[in-house]
Formats: C-alpha cells, structure tokens, sequence
C-alpha cells in the first residue's frame, strides 16, 4: 500500500490536504473500513470532494483497490455554524449517548460524533440531552462510587463502555446498592458483576466455579461486609493477552470471564502478554483518542488492532 489521499476544495479545486496513506490520519488496515482522520478542521458550509490513489489499498487478495480519480464519487458539503449548532461539552456529549441506547451500540465514547449526530439529527428528533443521570447511576452502585469516587465524566464513560451491556439501570431511590445499611440487603449484581466477583477470588473459583447464584449470595452474606472487590479482573487484558480467546470469543467479555473461572486459572493464563503502554506509544491517533487509558487500548486491540495487524 502506498500512494495518497488528496482532499480538494469544490469551489476552485484547491488541495485542501494531502495524506499519505501509510501516516496515522489512516486507520482500518485489514478491515472493511478505512477511516480518514485529516489534520485540519473543515471550514463551515463548504463543498470538498476526496481522491484516492490506485495503489493505495489492497485486499486480502493484493488486488488493488481502483482509486477514486473524479469529482462526484466521494464529495460532500460540511454544515452551517450558524444553523442551530450544539456547541455540546464532552460531557454533554457523552450525556447524550448514554441518554440514547442506540447510540451507545453505533458511537460508543466517541464525542465527535455524538455531537455531529446531536446537530444533525438529534435536535430536529427531539432526542434527550439529560435522560441518563451520572450522579444517580454512581449512588445506584456502590462499586463505582468506590471506584469512580464523583467523577460523573468517568461515569458516563463507564455506563457507555461497560454498564449497558451488563444491565446496569439506575435506582429509583439512588441509595439502594452503596448505602450498606442493610445488613441483609441483597446486594443486587447482574449476572456480569457475579461472574467478575468470583474471577477477582481464587478461592470462590474453587469454591463455586460459575455458580452465579451461588457467587452473588455469598456476596450479599460474607463478601461485602468482608469488604471484597466486586472486579479485580481485567477481562480486556485478559483476551488482549490470548489470541486464541480473541479468535473464539471476539469482545465477549461474559465469555471472557466464564474461561478464565472454568480453565485460564488452572492453565496459567496471562494477562500481561499484551503492553497497553507500548500499543498507545506506538501509535499516535490512539494514543490521541485514549490518552494513557490502558484498559481502552486493550478494548481497542480486541475489537480493532488485531484484526488491523497492528
């Protein structure tokens, strides 16, 4: 693969950028989408169209890809700042995912997007902004309190990544799982949250296997007041550390879990094959994107860089 991504200007046919298409603007090596991600910022209300050289990608097969050599194939006009424009926060943005289920699964955390898709469509569509309370989810449970401590920001982040998918909801009263009052309160875990109780605990993986029922009682009755981490285990290390995991399971994290309780201990499985810290140094747009968040990079690699060849 070599060769570049020309952007124009529609207006006078100007070269707005040029992108080398081995530099990190590119990503999507060895998947079915490329994403460009141009240095620049576009200008409000302006027609650009994109061109691609022949010899800058190839498919599994090594056939080139035909390029794009016209003005018409891959054009588009970016929109008016001045015609209702969000001008949403971060945590706005991210407020508004987690307030949008569907959004969740098509955006997850990323901002960008959450605030293009506010401007264009989720303000004509009357989507809500606010339905989603991070406050209330963190005093809903008490291993993010804990956790999170009041960082709403991680919060949100966590909802969107992780809550949602585990069926975590908030409470009506948002005092019911952290208050601790309850001697014999149950304490309410999803299926996920047993799974990671026991995979945290040597001994409840001898003692219960995946036993869920099992796991969440002994947390209600022993496990809390002995003051036990509901999630030691770092199930994306976990996958990002096996590819042969990463082959059977994908991002089940569920399954992921369920593995290392049923076999990964007794087979000394590792969960620091994978460095977070080299993946995120050795490339910029993630390192970008996550910062120096070493469990996001391992999400990454499972869902996106392995299969990229990254």
């Amino acid at each position: 693969e070599s060769g570049n991504i020309v952007i124009y200007k529609a207006s006078d046919d100007s070269v707005v950028e040029t992108i080398d298409v081995t530099s990190s603007n590119v990503t999507g090596s060895g998947s079915s989408q490329i994403t460009i991600n141009p240095t620049n910022d576009f200008a409000e209300s302006t027609s650009y169209y994109v061109q691609i050289d022949t010899t800058a990608f190839d498919d599994s097969s090594s056939n080139s890809y035909a390029g794009i050599s016209d003005k018409t194939t891959l054009s588009f006009t970016t929109a008016s700042g001045s015609e209702g424009a969000s001008n949403l926060t971060e945590f706005q943005a991210l407020q508004y995912i987690a307030s949008n289920s569907d959004l969740i699964a098509a955006i997850g955390i990323n901002t960008t997007l959450a605030i293009s898709h506010y401007d264009i469509h989720g303000k004509s569509e009357g989507r809500s902004l606010t339905a989603f309370n991070a406050s209330d989810y963190l005093a809903t449970y008490s291993d993010l309190s804990d956790a999170l401590g009041n960082d709403l920001t991680l919060a949100l982040k966590h909802y969107i990544l992780y809550g949602f998918s585990e069926g975590r909801t908030i409470s009506s009263s948002g005092s019911d799982s952290g208050s601790g009052s309850g001697s014999g309160g149950s304490s309410n875990l999803t299926d996920f949250q047993a799974l990671q109780y026991i995979a945290s605990h040597h001994d409840l993986i001898t003692a219960f296997g995946t036993d869920l029922v099992a796991a969440k009682s002994h947390y209600t009755n022993y496990g809390k007041a002995e003051g036990r981490v509901l999630d030691n285990f770092d199930e994306w290390g976990y996958l990002a550390s096996n590819v042969d995991l990463i082959l059977a399971f994908g991002s089940d994290t569920t399954e992921a879990v369920r593995h290392f309780i049923s076999y990964g201990k007794l087979e000394g499985r590792s969960f620091s094959t994978f460095d977070a810290q080299s993946y995120l140094n050795n490339y910029a747009d993630l390192r970008s994107a996550f910062g120096n968040d070493k469990e996001l990079a391992a999400k990454h690699y499972v869902e996106y860089g392995y299969y990229e060849g990254r």
